[in-house]
């Protein structure tokens, strides 16, 4: 039974990987990607000291490089979504290098709850709907202007004195999905 469970979910990551190949003309890597699961917090910290060096955030449950085509994922149970969100990452690199945040964060985002079906990546509301919907509500909105201009730095930030702490990178993100399938739609 698990057997069954790990193949189809792979199956379905390769299908991901093909659409989103086809549909945004993304480049695949010569060399292999290669990805590490680790089913608990402090394995994907010793992951990420041992083979990339780094100490990660508690609250990171992914990360990608660039150099050696890794993804590395906390993913108990062996879910895609930050696989998929982690993989969009290394395709807009490989294929176009460093993007603006509305648009490297904007597809990545989109897709990490999706799913393949009908030769079709389905995109799927996720948790970030929640919280748009919730600033939505409260007049919370940050300009289309701001959102394009915006770079990596204010995009990272994770309070800001215009926002409320720990709200602005969320809804950020959320209005990055926004855009980037408004977007991808009109041309």
């Amino acid at each position: 039974m698990k057997r069954d469970y790990y193949v189809s979910q792979l199956e379905e990551l390769e299908s991901s990987l093909q659409f989103l190949v086809k549909q945004y003309g993304f480049a695949i890597p010569e060399n292999k990607i290669i990805i590490h699961v680790a089913t608990d917090k402090y394995t994907m910290k010793g992951i990420a000291e041992k083979i990339h060096g780094i100490s990660i955030s508690e609250s990171l449950v992914g990360y990608s490089t660039d150099p050696d085509l890794t993804i590395v994922v906390f993913s108990p149970g062996f879910f895609l979504g930050t696989i998929k969100h982690e993989l969009c990452h290394i395709l807009i690199n490989y294929t176009w290098g460093a993007m603006a945040p509305w648009l490297s964060e904007g597809i990545p985002a989109m897709y990490e709850v999706s799913k393949y079906s009908d030769s079709t990546l389905k995109v799927e509301t996720n948790w970030r709907a929640k919280v748009m919907n919730g600033a939505l509500d409260h007049n919370y909105n940050i300009s289309l202007d701001s959102l394009i201009k915006c770079d990596w730095l204010k995009f990272n930030a994770q309070s800001d004195s215009l926002y409320n702490p720990g709200d602005w990178r969320s809804i950020m993100h959320w209005q990055d999905i926004f855009v980037s399938t408004f977007w991808i739609k009109t041309n």
